[in-house]
């Protein structure tokens, strides 16, 4: 569990300590500014840059509401904390929430409920984490798709080996081959055996290159030499490798495919 950097606004130097003292007790809070007025809660959150701000809402000055109204105008935190608004009437309740507070408490402030918001504030920290890191690699993972397009290499392919996992060049890999309950991946110095049906193989992203030929076989269509035909009239492929797949009949017409390539 990460530390909780939390700042206080309070009026009441009683409250602030208070608050403070029931913050030890839940654990894994660092306190990193304790201030009585909204414009010290607004400088503090720019100097601090907070996770979490308890705010007093009948402060003077500027209110708890208020310092969040002036956060979102002036933008002076580029990730603003979470809030958690405190005071001792309930019927601003419906505002702070309206607000997009975290939580809300009431005076004096009890220690279960005082607990549960700090989880709630956790859970949601995490959400927002997880969010920005998904954005942050939707990103990266498009600059390397078109990095890749404008090179023209081939994606990799992380395949179980012995007790670990290693990176194979699907560039490298001219054919795959069903093998039971696993996928035969020939390259031009060796092979690869990873596991899981042909299908869920083919319906991975990196394996868009390959063209399904037969129940058990797949091929990369440009490493393919020519297409002939067996004694019984099958179709039949003839790798730059010299291997020979077969082509199943409800497959045929992934032929155009091929010949496209030439």
């Amino acid at each position: 569990m990460s530390v909780l950097r939390v700042l206080i606004a309070d009026d009441e130097p009683l409250a602030n300590k208070r608050l403070a003292k029931l913050l030890d007790t839940v654990g894994e809070i660092e306190i990193v500014g304790q201030v009585t007025n909204g414009q010290e809660a607004l400088d503090a959150i720019g100097r601090s840059r907070p996770d979490l701000a308890f705010l007093d809402i009948e402060m003077p000055r500027l209110d708890g509401f208020d310092v969040v109204e002036a956060l979102g105008r002036q933008n002076q935190a580029e990730t603003p904390p979470l809030f958690v608004f405190v005071t001792a009437f309930p019927d601003f309740a419906a505002r702070a929430f309206d607000t997009g507070a975290a939580d809300f408490l009431s005076k004096p402030v009890r220690f279960s409920r005082l607990h549960d918001a700090v989880l709630r504030a956790r859970s949601a920290l995490h959400a927002r984490d997880a969010e920005r890191r998904l954005s942050e690699l939707q990103s990266e993972l498009s600059s390397l798709r078109s990095l890749q397009e404008d090179s023209g290499h081939m994606p990799d392919l992380w395949v179980r080996q012995g007790k670990g996992i290693i990176r194979v060049d699907l560039g490298e890999i001219e054919r795959v081959e069903a093998e039971g309950g696993y996928v035969r991946l020939h390259g031009e110095q060796r092979s690869y055996l990873q596991q899981g049906p042909i299908g869920t193989f083919l319906e991975n992203e990196a394996a868009d290159c390959f063209i399904r030929v037969h129940r058990s076989h797949a091929v990369r269509a440009d490493r393919v030499r020519a297409v002939t035909r067996n004694s019984w009239g099958g179709s039949v492929l003839e790798m730059q490798s010299g291997e020979l797949v077969p082509v199943g009949r409800k497959y045929r017409d992934r032929l155009g495919k091929i010949y496209a390539t030439d």
